[in-house]
């Protein structure tokens, strides 16, 4: 994918040049960025210590949280793993989503959307879509319950700005895997490569696969922002 991904909103009929979606010959520019942010902790022996406290025996909550809130750990940090970040990873589908809901109002608001993993070494093209994306597999190995895509909750549009800072996607995993990416959907269903789904975006982290086990928990950030320059 390009640095960036830029939609200029111009006079005239529309063509696509590698990430760009370019109107006519004049006009202004919106510059539409994704910053994603990943956190892995190693969860596993925290969990299980909750739970054998009675914790979170009839309560699904958030570990990392709840050790620090019962002094099992003083920082959810003394059991990060790793981090790793994907930037500017809009997919065509995506950015005539974008295109369509705000300029034209056609379709409506897509939402819900969703947050999914992929496997190692995941390719994105341009022209990837949720039934058809050869480049990469979505991954499956993790519990949560409902076991479900994780909801993308985005918090106030603030300076051209918006993320789920405030209520991150968290997936805890129940199985060895490899993790090399991510992506954002309307489709909630773990696993479904439907043909009404959006694909609105996919990328592979900047630093490479990443190794998750059981019991850890992975964390994302979702930063949307928009731009003029």
């Amino acid at each position: 994918m390009n640095d960036r991904q830029m939609v200029q909103h111009q006079g005239h009929g529309a063509r696509f040049e590698g990430g760009l979606i370019t109107f006519g010959e004049l006009g202004p520019q919106v510059i539409v960025r994704n910053h994603w942010d990943f956190e892995a902790y190693d969860t596993g022996a925290l969990r299980a210590e909750l739970e054998r406290r009675g914790i979170m025996r009839f309560f699904d909550g958030d570990p990392l949280k709840l050790g620090v809130e019962h002094g099992l750990i003083t920082d959810a940090r003394d059991l990060l793993k790793w981090r790793d970040k994907i930037e500017n990873i809009y997919v065509n589908q995506g950015l005539n989503t974008v295109l369509g809901v705000f300029w034209k109002n056609s379709p409506t608001y897509r939402g819900p959307f969703y947050v999914g993993l992929t496997d190692s070494t995941p390719t994105v093209n341009a022209a990837d879509t949720l039934l058809s994306h050869a480049g990469w597999v979505e991954i499956t190995a993790f519990g949560n319950s409902p076991n479900i895509r994780q909801p993308l909750v985005l918090g106030s549009v603030a300076s051209q700005s918006v993320d789920n800072s405030a209520s991150k996607a968290s997936f805890a995993i129940n199985g060895t895997t490899t993790v090399g990416g991510a992506f954002l959907t309307n489709d909630p269903k773990l696993g479904n490569s439907s043909p009404v789904g959006l694909l609105i975006a996919a990328g592979a982290f900047t630093g490479g696969d990443k190794v998750l086990g059981s019991g850890d928990t992975l964390n994302v950030t979702v930063t949307l922002t928009a731009s003029s320059t």
